[in-house]
């Protein structure tokens, strides 16, 4: 697998800004009762149907997203949503939280709760998590045993998996990204060793489906070959780095390419310039 730049175009990341368009809405089966809800405003998101409600898997971004897929979800399944599980603090994973009717109950890790009380300036959700774990959380929702599981600091310090064990599923945030670049983000603790760290957890778990934030469905191949892949980046370019090449140097050697994001959304460092960044720092 190859891990290229260009391919990171697709994320958003930003706050909303007016006239942003998004691919329509869609959902898909996965297996049995569990589904994944693509397109529309903010990032993928998982959709457990149980007997008599619904446990979503992240948030959506805007209260449009949410009205969008909240009529999507009551004309197919007429239940209402009583649980959402985050895997992390990033805004088109928790924006839409607000917007989503109550009452819901609300998990996520301790460090996303932190990183969405951080941001709250930039990303005001109201509903904070109502409950938070450390390293796992376990419970059932109607029949069906979910396992939360804090995978972090990766993509960012609170990153976590749900585990359908039942249904041989994992929905896996961002810590999956295929068909693009990876995406770290320091500001918030995630690191490159912590990304193959989390695919490592990925790799031990016993499933057929790797779900993520912005990636089709992965099977467990899929998942192996990405983490190689970052794996052996990162091995370049800590060794160049440690030949006292500069990052100038660095990015002529591996074809790294700059580029500038659509405008209204952040230009985040690639995955090469953050092993870089990282490895003259000591990490």
């Amino acid at each position: 697998m190859i891990i290229t730049s260009p391919a990171r175009k697709g994320i958003i990341m930003a706050s909303v800004t007016s006239g942003q368009s998004f691919p329509p809405l869609s959902i898909s089966t996965i297996c049995g009762p569990l589904y994944v809800a693509t397109g529309g405003a903010g990032a993928n998101a998982g959709i457990l149907v149980g007997s008599d409600h619904i446990l979503l898997i992240d948030a959506k971004m805007t209260g449009g997203g949410v009205k969008e897929l909240s009529q999507v979800l009551k004309t197919r399944f007429n239940k209402p949503v009583s649980v959402i599980v985050l895997t992390h603090s990033d805004i088109d994973h928790v924006g839409g939280i607000d917007s989503w009717e109550p009452p819901f109950k609300l998990f996520a890790q301790k460090e996303t709760s932190r990183e969405m009380i951080a941001q709250t300036e930039r990303v005001p959700v109201n509903h904070l998590p109502d409950e938070t774990y450390t390293d796992e959380m376990k419970f059932d929702f109607e029949g069906n045993p979910i396992e939360l599981v804090h995978v972090g600091p990766a993509h960012t310090g609170g990153d976590s998996i749900v585990v359908l064990p039942a249904l041989r599923a994992v929905f896996t945030g961002d810590i999956i990204f295929i068909g693009r670049e990876p995406l770290i983000h320091r500001q918030k603790g995630g690191s490159s060793i912590g990304l193959v760290r989390a695919l490592d957890r990925l790799l031990e778990i016993d499933a057929d489906w790797y779900a993520s934030g912005h990636s089709d469905p992965a099977k467990k191949a899929d998942v192996s070959e990405l983490r190689n892949a970052i794996s052996a980046k990162r091995a370049h370019i800590r060794s160049l780095a440690a030949e006292g090449k500069t990052w100038e140097e660095v990015k002529a050697i591996i074809g790294e390419k700059d580029f500038d994001p659509p405008p209204g959304r952040p230009k985040f460092p690639s995955l090469a310039e953050v092993i870089f960044r990282e490895t003259i720092e000591g990490k």
